[in-house]
């Protein structure tokens, strides 16, 4: 079983208003697969896209990215992938802020843009590293998770 995915992003969501255009969608695209997303005009292909390209739009302010890592999964046979429901989604085990707030590294930001140049090293361990991107929103003091992405570290 390969784990080595150009696209797995897990239970994104995205609203416009009172319109939920992309609701707790999850996609995973292998290296050298051939992968089609399908639907209606205004389904929400589009709007999945650039959550996974990583663009933050308003009301979403960047608040910060934050690193977990579990262990690489064993290989499952197709009846146990078929009742796989779930996934985890550790919390993260160091979260980075931009400037001005207390943090290891300051994450970049340039408008809707950021970026951040990190280890991904708990303790040199490998497995499957999940980066996380976090976001304030309005009528809301929490910070929403808007996208994961993983690494896998041999």
């Amino acid at each position: 079983m390969s784990f080595d995915a150009v696209i797995d992003v897990q239970s994104v969501s995205k609203r416009f208003g009172g319109l939920r255009a992309v609701n707790n969608c999850s996609l995973r695209v292998e290296r050298g697969s051939i992968t089609g997303l399908i639907g209606p005009n205004g389904a929400g292909k589009s709007t999945l896209f650039n959550l996974v390209a990583g663009n933050i739009t308003p009301p979403a302010v960047f608040a910060g990215i934050g690193l977990a890592r579990i262990d690489a999964p064993r290989a499952k046979s197709a009846a146990q992938l078929n009742q796989t429901h779930s996934y985890p989604v550790p919390a993260p085990y160091v979260t980075y802020f931009p400037e001005g707030f207390v943090t290891p590294i300051p994450v970049k930001v340039n408008g809707k843009h950021f970026a951040i140049d990190v280890p991904l090293n708990d303790q040199r361990r490998p497995g499957i590293y999940e980066v996380s991107v976090w976001v304030r929103v309005p009528d809301t003091s929490n910070l929403i998770m808007v996208s994961l992405r993983t690494i896998s570290v041999k």
